[in-house]
This record gives structure tokens, C-alpha cells and sequence, in this order.
């Protein structure tokens, strides 16, 4: 009975200190990426985390007139650490632009995850997004390597550089450079 008691304890408290660690916050950023052409494209962003949920939504532009927009919910899976982060979630969206990626503006689904890890002020994160998009339901994903440095007392800003491969159907992917700042309220 003092194992049962014991363990329940344990498993409690785990769980609230995981739950004390996940306040509630918003995040707002905004970029500008530049594919393998030159062509400059913005991009924008808000998160906001709610415990160990999430909702965020997003649009950015990778050049050649190719676009995402999507809406995403998920869950923290360590429940926010003060080192890693593992997150998984599900998304819907629409995307857009030339003739060989997508032929007209399409709808978009499916699943991502991503693994963050915090040294003090330095942040580095990989999101891997995996979907469908249109009628006929081609295949597309997304790759982002992001690495950024939290700036001032309270570490509300961040700025940040980022690489991005994007890839839809059969066509040939996109790749694109870019640099943002996103802050936290």
C-alpha cells in the first residue's frame, strides 16, 4: 500500500512540475527568405502555447510566387523543459503558386514535429512538416533548420537565421535562406 502511495506521489509530481514549467505565452515573429534565385519573399507568424497545447498560424513566401499558409494545433510532448523540446501537431492550410508546384491555389493537410534544444540564450530547432495538398492528393513536406539568440534581461526578443526546404508533388523543391526576429509576450 506505502508503494502504491509512494508511486502515485512521484508520478504527481512529475506531472505538476512539467505543468509549472508550461505558462502561457504568445509569440509573434516575422521573416524574409531568399531562394537559390535571389528572389526575396516575407514571412510571418503567431504561437501561442496554452500549457502543454498549442495553436499557431503561419504564411511565408519562398520565392517564384510559391506560398504557404497554414493553421496548426498540437502538444508539447515533455511538457516545455527548460532544455529540449519535442513537440507533435496536426495542420490544415492552403498553398499556391507556379504552374510546375501547384496549377492553382490548393488546400493542405497532415502532421508535423519538431525538436528545439535551449543552451542559455542560444535556441537551435528542426521542424519536419509532412502533408497532401489538392484533389488528387500530392504528396508535399517542409524541412526547417532554425537557429537564434534571445536578446535582453528578460529574453523576449529573439532573432533568428533559417534554412528551408519545401517540396511539393514531383516538382523540383524549393530552398530558401532567411533571417527573422520574434518576440514574446
Amino acid at each position: 500500500m506505502r508503494s502504491v502511495a509512494w508511486a502515485t506521489f512521484l508520478i504527481g509530481s512529475l506531472g505538476s512540475a512539467a505543468d509549472a514549467r508550461a505558462a502561457d505565452r504568445l509569440v509573434v515573429e516575422g521573416l524574409l527568405q531568399a531562394n537559390a534565385a535571389g528572389e526575396v519573399g516575407p514571412g510571418g507568424g503567431v504561437h501561442f502555447d496554452m500549457g502543454r497545447l498549442f495553436i499557431a498560424s503561419e504564411g511565408r513566401s519562398y520565392g517564384r510566387a510559391v506560398w504557404t499558409g497554414r493553421a496548426t494545433a498540437g502538444l508539447d510532448l515533455l511538457g516545455r523543459s527548460d532544455r529540449f523540446d519535442l513537440t507533435a501537431g496536426a495542420f490544415i492550410g492552403l498553398a499556391g503558386g507556379e504552374p510546375t508546384m501547384f496549377p492553382e491555389t490548393q488546400g493542405t493537410y497532415g502532421v508535423e514535429g519538431r525538436v528545439a534544444v535551449h543552451m542559455g540564450r542560444v535556441d537551435i530547432r528542426y521542424r519536419r512538416a509532412m502533408g497532401m495538398s489538392g484533389v488528387l492528393a500530392a504528396a508535399l513536406s517542409e524541412d526547417e533548420l532554425r537557429a537564434g539568440v534571445r536578446l535582453g534581461e528578460e529574453r523576449r526578443i529573439q532573432v533568428f537565421g533559417q534554412a528551408v526546404h519545401f517540396r511539393a508533388g514531383d516538382a523540383e523543391g524549393v530552398v530558401a535562406l532567411g533571417a527573422g526576429a520574434a518576440f514574446v509576450f
